[in-house]
């Protein structure tokens, strides 16, 4: 399925197994159960246990026949569909390099001038239209579905991946955060000039050209295929040139978070609503680290009068009354400072945890229908 709609790629984490696991009722439950919650609205409580995710750590949803086939063609193996675990064959060596995949293409992104303000125009997303919901549950199929610890990696990745203590508001609401599964995620996009889109994965040996950039594989070894979306985040882009093999095109580097879109084929869509709703988060300037320098809170403190804008989970009025006292006496100071870190820490995890509350919901809303 994946090479018949991207005409190539390998589509699985490195290094995880693809054996599927059979569903049993104990599993099915829970995810008709947040299937219903997330497309009735149902916000999830503050004791939930994010923990009673549709699936165990060690477990993969039902992928089908088709992605256990095709792992064995990538391993250059012949298997009996009837017993998976038997010893390949031996057969005719010309027949198994046949049906081996054909070698990568040599790819590289080579700097072509600095990074500039994100024009608009360059790509309208919000303008596209909105991808079916069956189309989605079949671009993702084959994808392996996130483990609980990588959904808690994942939210300590994005809390950092922006300076969001300057972008987003630092008391309630903040900004709506969405989390879904991206075939490309971890890749770096380059849109050509022509218009369309090339996914590039990320070597060991390339250019960063951002600090929360990290080579594809560890990416997925970390997040699996884990993306997120937010409208507040910066818009920087980046001329480039793109050599693939011995053919060179011009284009810009584009790995902006701020529309939650795929490219099916090379074309942007919206996700599906339902999917962006059941992944859909808000989250405030809180979330970053140097969110505990006293500097970053003398605006917001001197605009926001009322204490009782504190979320209650996290102390209310009486946490955001001694921010203020600490601010006070530190004063306009650049460096965290741990007095305020501390008083920080419980609001910071609480975010932390809607991050993943919101992944486990779309996961459930996927793992339902999968």
């Amino acid at each position: 399925m994946w090479r018949r709609l991207f005409g190539g790629g390998d589509a699985k984490n490195p290094g995880r197994d693809t054996k599927p696991q059979a569903e049993d009722e104990s599993t099915a439950k829970p995810a008709r159960a947040a299937k219903a919650d997330a497309d009735a609205g149902v916000e999830a409580d503050d004791d939930e246990d994010l923990d009673e995710i549709p699936f165990d750590d060690d477990e993969l949803p039902e992928f089908g026949d088709e992605a256990e086939a095709e792992a064995h063609v990538h391993a250059g193996l012949a298997r009996d569909p009837e017993n998976p675990d038997a010893a390949a064959p031996a057969g005719d060596p010309a027949d198994t390099a046949a049906a081996l995949p054909p070698p990568a293409p040599t790819v590289r992104i080579h700097d072509a001038g600095p990074f500039v303000k994100h024009v608009e125009e360059i790509s309208p997303y919000d303008e596209r239209p909105e991808m079916a919901r069956e189309e989605y549950e079949m671009l993702v199929a084959e994808l392996p579905m996130p483990r609980k610890k990588q959904m808690r990696e994942f939210a300590e990745y994005v809390a950092s991946a922006k300076s969001w203590h300057e972008h987003l508001p630092l008391l309630p609401t903040g900004a709506a955060f969405r989390f879904y599964l991206n075939p490309f995620a971890g890749m770096d996009r380059i849109v050509l000039t022509d218009g369309r889109a090339a996914f590039i994965p990320r070597g060991e040996d390339a250019d960063p050209f951002h600090y929360s950039w990290m080579p594809t594989g560890e990416y997925r070894q970390r997040f699996g295929f884990l993306s997120f979306a937010c409208a507040e985040a910066s818009r920087f882009v980046k001329p480039v040139r793109l050599d693939v093999d011995d053919m060179s095109f011009e284009g810009t580097l584009d790995n902006n978070v701020n529309y939650a879109v795929l490219w099916v084929p090379q074309k942007p869509f919206q996700l599906p609503e339902a999917i962006l709703k059941a992944g859909a988060c808000f989250v405030t300037g809180v979330v970053h680290p140097r969110a505990a320098c006293p500097a970053t809170w003398q605006s917001t403190l001197e605009t926001v009068k009322s204490n009782h804008v504190w979320p209650p989970q996290t102390g209310g009025p009486e946490t955001l009354a001694r921010i203020r006292t600490r601010v006070a006496a530190t004063g306009a100071m650049a460096e965290i400072d741990p007095e305020l870190e501390a008083l920080l820490a419980p609001e910071r995890q609480r975010l932390l945890d809607e991050m993943v509350a919101a992944m486990t919901r779309m996961v459930g809303q996927l793992h339902g229908s999968l």
